[in-house]
């Protein structure tokens, strides 16, 4: 992920009881990307008692300050937002649960501890109410550099991707309850990791479009082991303690994987790796659920087609859409550096083709944001930041999207006329 902005949001929707039938009542949990500082009132939530802290810090040293707010939504406008989460170390991504709250997850794979002795990079739910959250992480689900989480709804399973740079693979989390329901995924389970079958440490960094793989699954005996340097296939890389099991059990390479998503009985998921030798620019993938073949649905050499995918959704129509999280510049398909005006949201056709369904060209000045009634919303070229989040209503009509210094959208159809 991109650290120079302050703050990366990720939302999920949320649709409240009866009640608000008439006028429906969204929320939306945000990820706020933030490492650590040195003042203290930096923490998210710091004075409120009632939102939930893994690392509140001490009297001195730094602090982890990232953390999750909601934001709320009706009839099509704006409501209120407020703190839910806070102590933890940059929450890049997460997913939603089938019971109104979120999983917010923390990149960064380190084997030291805070100044209060709280070790990082663990999973953490986030209910919509702060009074209802837990303040321990799910330690089941491992100890990384983590980045997105999806539930197959059919299963209770769960999946989860790492962003740590060759030197990961796609997670499988098989509860001990698989009923669900808040605080169920602190009971335990199976952390695995993904394996080419009759393949040891198959290299997917590098697919052609549509190629395909059998795949299954294998144990990571201890999902909290520290992490260490690994002699791999790849070459010496920095790898989590899970993903060091992994590896020892034959778990896939890939470079690294970003946004997930399960709709329809398929796992996407994007590995938003960018390098010039040999040219490439990120890639999707699939995952058949039932069936275990892994296949390739975009391949990426030209910056202008997708420019390095990382968070990712299916509409409720069944289209795909990711976020990109590339530099501004890079190679298109002839091997000519080419700019890119904005960081983009790319739509994703079913024959690997993709086409730019919205450019981010955030540009304000302060007496513009002033006027119409934004006065601390950030000001100037904003163009080169990613979009991230992106997530649509559960009636479809809405798609929101967050801008990571800070900005969240609401960008409505008719969608009949697109892919989404």
């Amino acid at each position: 992920m991109a650290s120079s902005p302050p703050v990366h949001t990720t939302a999920w929707p949320w649709c409240a009881s009866a009640a608000w039938a008439a006028a429906p009542k969204l929320v939306l949990i945000r990820n706020h990307e933030r490492s650590t500082s040195t003042n203290v009132s930096n923490i998210m939530g710091r004075t409120l008692a009632n939102v939930a802290k893994w690392d509140e810090g001490t009297t001195s040293g730094n602090y982890q300050i990232g953390g999750n707010t909601a934001l709320v939504w009706r009839d099509g406008s704006w409501v209120e937002s407020y703190t839910v989460f806070g102590g933890i170390y940059r929450p890049c991504a997460g997913g939603a649960t089938l019971w109104d709250s979120w999983l917010s997850n923390e990149e960064i794979r380190s084997n030291s501890v805070s100044t209060t002795g709280r070790r990082h990079g663990y999973v953490f739910e986030v209910p919509v109410n702060p009074g209802d959250a837990n303040p321990n992480p799910i330690v089941g689900m491992g100890r990384m550099a983590h980045e997105a989480s999806a539930i197959d709804p059919d299963t209770g399973y769960w999946y989860l991707t790492e962003d740590q740079g060759n030197a990961n693979t796609l997670y499988r989390f098989m509860p001990s309850n698989v009923d669900g329901g808040l605080n169920s995924l602190h009971a335990g389970g199976q952390l695995q990791g993904l394996r080419v079958r009759n393949v040891m440490n198959a290299d997917l960094r590098l697919p052609l479009l549509c190629q395909e793989y059998d795949t299954e699954w294998v144990d990571i005996a201890n999902p909290d082991l520290d992490g260490a340097s690994l002699s791999s296939v790849v070459g010496t890389v920095s790898a989590s303690g899970p993903y060091l099991q992994a590896y020892a059990n034959g778990a896939a390479i890939f470079g690294a994987t970003e946004g997930c998503w399960v709709a329809d009985g398929k796992v996407y998921f994007t590995d938003k790796q960018v390098t010039s030798n040999p040219r490439r620019s990120g890639r999707v993938w699939s995952l058949d659920i039932a069936t275990g073949v892994l296949k390739a649905i975009f391949v990426g050499d030209d910056i202008t087609v997708g420019n390095s995918p990382d968070n990712i959704c299916v509409s409720p129509r069944g289209g795909l859409l990711f976020c990109e999280d590339g530099s501004s510049s890079g190679l298109n398909a002839q091997g000519q550096t080419v700019t890119l005006p904005g960081q983009r949201l790319m739509a994703l056709r079913e024959d690997g083709t993709t086409y730019a369904f919205a450019q981010n060209n955030y540009s304000f000045t302060a007496a513009q944001l002033a006027a119409v009634g934004k006065p601390n919303a950030p000001t100037g070229n904003q163009r080169s930041t990613e979009m991230a989040g992106a997530c649509f209503s559960p009636d479809g009509r809405v798609l929101f999207v967050n801008l990571y210094h800070g900005v969240t959208v609401a960008i409505t159809g008719p969608w009949a006329r697109g892919t989404l």
